[in-house]
């Protein structure tokens, strides 16, 4: 993206309303993008949900905090041997 900020950029967000096979089939059809040289940034909802948190106790839950990593780690098939 820099320094010329070339890179198309596409965000999108998990849409709670709708099941996983919707999201599957618009991650296919968003593919070719990438041999086109568009980064597609995935955003909202991996984690957080907005219905069980509290402004009040700012300490994300168990299940929060373990999901992250998980996301946050490598891949088994990425890892160096």
């Amino acid at each position: 993206m820099y320094p010329d900020a070339d890179v198309p950029v596409v965000q999108l967000s998990l849409d709670t309303t709708r099941r996983g096979t919707f999201h599957h089939a618009l991650a296919r059809e968003l593919y070719p993008l990438r041999d086109e040289g568009v980064l597609i940034l995935g955003s909202g909802n991996i984690v957080h949900n907005l219905r069980v948190f509290s402004f009040h106790d700012p300490e994300p839950l168990d299940w929060a905090t373990h999901c992250d990593e998980e996301i946050k780690s490598p891949h088994p098939s990425t890892k160096r041997r």
